[in-house]
């Protein structure tokens, strides 16, 4: 029979194993999400004349465990400072029945009145019945408890189903879990009370990542999703800053260079309240970092990490959905080291419009990246023109990473060099898509040659005063003659 868990391993187990790619939008939201009429309370183990306040301030949020997120529905554990815990399910329900049919009557009376005269009035009616869209209202469920455990016993079967919970009595840990718990978590940052206990505390992991001997690195990375790629690494000098959603640039920014020389690459995850980006300057051996749903990115904020963390070599920005192809500007003209570079999102903007990306040719033509060599760009809104950019500015790419229908696009629209150098072109869904050509290729049916104009700004300029006969010298007469059409 597996051992009892406490509260903090229970807390580990759920960060672990329930959906959190959503929980930054709990932060961010939870008083709207709080904030329904149609709300059905359940306390547990409480009494029932204690008042609770359902409606949740943001500053009153602690720390939020899980949360599974559909168009339909939102589900999501999280604590209080007060200790209280919450387990809230918001559903988009139809409105009530009786409400709805009542209105559809007297629609349909009205409507039988205003075309008595025109005939065919049950099809008029009928037609206007299945035009109207089906009202639909949010209703809210919620438990309350004083500990984390006796919410979670009293969880439906449906709810634990949707958001992979298992019963607390059947919980189990690994060693290797065993092992990480030994160790400051980010959901222990979440107990601090002021900003020296957070200073303290963030220093000792840190201590902590340092000592971390290559024999117990096994699995130790990872205890929230999306992150599993600790293996092969050498987590002494991996920084996590994942499920810590309480730490701020002002404590990191009081760290000295002797603390954290060891650091040689970063992780964000869902770091709410990390934003200014210049107490990256404090890690003077940082080579890689990773942004995952960090929602409160902006391309101008790649500006400021460029310039504190020069030396990167690797760079991969998930789910980020401020971020546009812009923030490749200051990556390319400013880290003369990248060689990777990873922008993981389905709708990030690399195009304006038909005529322009947004980055314009005159910034293209000052961008030369010569230690670029992988590049992984999957969103659906990468153009062939974005394509031909790249391979002009970064010459020394050997691999880029796209969308499928965007490759099979431009492998259709592809003619390739005469080489020695190659690149290799694949499918992000799936690496075994894809092709290899010779450089310098060249692509056809880009944008540009559609749209832009067939003569310069100053041709233009020659042509009109030729058709108006306004010549100011012999020189524009000569240019215009000259030159070909």
């Amino acid at each position: 029979m597996p051992k009892q868990l406490t509260e903090r391993e229970i807390k580990y187990w759920l960060t672990k194993n329930t959906p959190r790619s959503s929980c930054w939008i709990v932060y961010t939201e939870i008083e709207r999400m709080t904030n329904h009429l149609d709300k059905t309370v359940t306390k547990i183990s409480m009494n029932n004349n204690d008042e609770v306040q359902t409606f949740v301030p943001k500053q009153d949020l602690n720390y939020v465990y899980t949360a599974y997120m559909t168009t339909k529905q939102l589900i999501t554990i999280f604590q209080l400072k007060n200790g209280l815990y919450f387990m809230l399910n918001n559903k988009k329900v139809a409105a009530d029945q009786s409400e709805k049919d009542e209105k559809d009557e007297k629609e349909q009376k009205d409507e039988k009145v205003e075309n008595k005269d025109e005939g065919n009035i049950e099809e008029k009616v009928n037609q206007g019945k299945e035009e109207k869209k089906v009202e639909m209202k949010t209703v809210s469920s919620v438990l309350i408890a004083p500990t984390l455990r006796l919410l979670l016993n009293n969880v439906s079967s449906s709810v634990r189903k949707l958001i992979n919970l298992e019963k607390v009595s059947e919980m189990v840990l690994s060693k290797d879990d065993e092992l990480r718990l030994k160790r400051v978590l980010g959901l222990d940052f979440a107990n601090c009370k002021d900003e020296d206990e957070l200073l303290n505390l963030f220093r000792k992991y840190l201590i902590e990542i340092k000592n971390l001997s290559k024999n117990n690195q096994k699995n130790e990375q990872g205890q929230t999703q999306g992150q599993n790629q600790g293996q092969g690494r050498d987590l002494s000098k991996v920084l996590d800053f994942s499920g810590n959603m309480n730490i701020y640039p002002l404590i990191l920014e009081k760290l000295n260079e002797n603390e954290t020389q060891h650091i040689e690459e970063i992780i964000f995850y869902q770091n709410i309240r990390i934003g200014k980006m210049n107490f990256l300057s404090q890690f003077k051996n940082l080579k890689t970092v990773s942004f995952w749903y960090m929602y409160q990115l902006k391309d101008d904020d790649f500006v400021t990490i460029c310039k504190s963390a020069p030396n990167l070599e690797s760079l991969s920005v998930h789910e980020c959905y401020q971020i546009s192809n812009r923030v490749m500007v200051p990556v390319l003209s400013l880290l003369k080291n990248i060689e990777k570079v990873c922008l993981d999102n389905k709708v990030l903007i690399c195009q304006k419009n038909a005529y322009q990306g947004v980055i314009t040719e005159k910034e293209w033509s000052c961008i030369r990246a010569d230690n670029l060599k992988y590049l992984m760009i999957n969103s659906d809104n990468l153009t062939q023109d974005v394509i031909d950019s790249y391979l002009k500015a970064c010459i020394n790419l050997k691999r880029f990473i796209m969308n499928g229908l965007v490759l099979k696009r431009l492998r259709e629209n592809t003619t390739e060099g005469l080489g020695p150098n190659t690149i290799t072109f694949q499918a992000a869904e799936d690496l075994r898509l894809g092709f290899t050509v010779k450089k310098d290729i060249r692509i056809a049916n880009l944008l540009k040659d559609r749209y832009e104009p067939a003569y310069s700004s100053s041709m233009l300029k020659v042509i009109k005063q030729h058709q108006e006969g306004d010549y100011s010298d012999d020189e524009d007469l000569q240019q215009f003659e000259e030159s070909p059409l």
